[in-house]
């Protein structure tokens, strides 16, 4: 089935249920309680594993949910998460990562060109912090570099101007989680309420 047939479908058969729900989010506008920080991987899907409706969740999703340095040459996260936070006045930022992560795996891997490689040079730190550990295995270091990921993650969000102050007010929440894809879960990294 192709793009086209997908949304004639949606509109046939997914529309007409929630048409109340989007005549209200085009009218009042978007009120997300929420924000994740996601990966870009197409077995990641925010809304789905938290079983959310439209309007319920702001996400920007990237390779392996990194937050570059709020004054990064990347301005995509930065400028997302001053919106959510600054506009949209979401009470909990999500940092999402999950098992079998290719960019993950990417970093860990090294020689990556381009800009993935540019990308990728964000996830040093979570590279510096394995340094010392030891691993039985690829896998286990791989699982290890993706936690410790979200960890770095959340940390550098602490860093931007609006989650200071928000936290600092009492009216935002970190949280970092690990979506393991089979068998499915959802396990807590980190919590910061200030």
């Amino acid at each position: 089935m192709d793009l086209k047939e997908r949304f004639g479908k949606f509109e046939k058969d997914s529309y007409p249920s929630m048409a109340e729900l989007f005549k209200r989010l085009v009218e009042e506008g978007q009120k997300p309680g929420m924000m994740i920080i996601s990966c870009a991987d197409s077995r990641v899907v925010p809304e789905l594993v938290t079983s959310s409706l439209p309007g319920e969740i702001f996400v920007i999703r990237n390779i392996a949910n990194m937050v570059p340095p709020y004054d990064s040459v990347f301005s995509s996260v930065p400028s997302a998460v001053d919106y959510a936070v600054g506009h949209l006045k979401v009470s909990k930022l999500v940092v999402l990562g999950h098992s079998q992560c290719g960019g993950v795996k990417a970093l860990l891997e090294g020689g990556v060109e381009g800009h993935l490689g540019k990308w990728l040079e964000l996830g040093r730190e979570v590279l510096e912090q394995l340094e010392s550990r030891e691993f039985s295995s690829f896998e286990e270091r791989q699982r290890a570099a993706e936690i410790v990921n979200v960890e770095v993650q959340l940390a550098r969000l602490k860093g931007y101007p609006c989650v200071q102050k928000a936290l600092e007010r009492g009216e935002l929440v970190l949280e970092g989680w690990y979506y393991q894809l089979v068998p499915p879960s959802l396990l807590p990294v980190a919590l910061w309420k200030s």
